[in-house]
């Protein structure tokens, strides 16, 4: 089942638009087989589980979410955090060709209410998917949201290092990395149990954005 929850964007896709997409999916699943992943034990025990989890990665990883989604977790039921814009529009009707639902909002629109529904979905036992920094920056900065969802819902979050040995680095705000065909990925994992004590927000994120290199 694949829904969208949260802001609701204006900015619908047309139909080239939608089989471009469509195009890029494919080439994305051919590309991810050409892949050396070398997953540590920790995230493959995560990813065994049956509970929800929070995936957290940085925004410049992106590239890499499908690829974690389809390749350790699949078939349990996951949503990505996407940002409400007509990137995001993309971005989401490209994760629902990979199985990924979107949960629509940013830190201006709609934020209380792509929270809300993150919360609801995390607890009906689907995992979330959130670029920390994301969908603007500051690059490497972890934002609260992970945080703040795990601590009302009890879901762990699944923190991921990733390191690309051989890849792209485009000049935008993140330094979004691509990884070369046939060249190897280290995926590190770490489970960051929710803390609901006082003061304890901004520890865990600080301890997240130091999970994540």
């Amino acid at each position: 089942m694949h829904q969208e929850t949260g802001f609701n964007s204006k900015a619908k896709l047309r139909f080239l638009e939608r089989f471009l997409v469509r195009i890029l999916s494919l080439i994305l699943l051919l590309w991810w087989k050409t892949l050396r992943i070398r997953a540590g034990k920790k995230l493959r025990l995560l990813c065994r589980s049956k509970d929800s989890l929070i995936f957290a990665l940085w925004h410049q990883h992106l590239f890499l979410a499908g690829l974690i989604y389809r390749r350790f977790r699949y078939p349990h039921q996951s949503c990505a955090v996407i940002s409400a814009s007509k990137d995001g529009e993309l971005l989401a009707e490209l994760f629902r060709l990979l199985g990924i639902s979107a949960v629509r909002g940013s830190s201006h629109r709609g934020a209380i209410g792509v929270y809300n529904a993150a919360v609801r979905m995390a607890s009906a036992g689907n995992d979330i998917c959130i670029t920390p920094d994301g969908p603007r920056g500051p690059k490497g900065h972890c934002k609260p949201g992970a945080v703040r969802i795990s601590q009302e819902t009890g879901v762990t979050v699944c923190a991921i290092r990733i390191r690309e040995h051989c890849a792209i680095s485009l000049k935008s705000w993140d330094s979004f990395r691509i990884p070369l065909p046939f060249s190897r990925v280290d995926l590190v994992a770490c489970a960051v149990i929710p803390e609901k004590s006082k003061g304890s927000m901004l520890q865990q994120m600080e301890f997240i954005g130091h999970l994540l290199g």
